[in-house]
């Protein structure tokens, strides 16, 4: 269940830098100076390392999510080591974000 859950998101996260890609250079600090949904929902950003929610540009906000979720996807356990006990729950929170 979890080399699924795992294999999942990879190919959501490798998507995601897909779309980033493309957006480099259309989504400017000028033009995206936040992280939003439409004229109702602004998002900010808040991890383990800086718990106070923040708001960012949007490009800056996808840069960061990139990073963060490299660095929780580049530690994922071998072919023969076990998963750690909050696996899924790491793997929630990288998927909210």
């Amino acid at each position: 269940k979890n080399v699924w859950i795992a294999s999942q998101v990879l190919g959501i996260f490798d998507e995601v830098s897909q779309v980033v890609s493309l957006l480099d250079g259309v989504c400017t600090e000028e033009c995206c100076p936040t992280m939003n949904a439409g004229k109702d929902v602004v998002y900010s950003w808040a991890d383990e390392k800086n718990p106070e929610p923040k708001q960012i540009s949007a490009p800056c906000y996808m840069q960061t999510l990139l990073e963060y979720a490299y660095e929780k996807l580049n530690n994922l356990p071998g072919e023969d080591e076990p998963f750690p006990t909050d696996f899924k729950g790491k793997m929630g929170t990288l998927l909210k974000r």
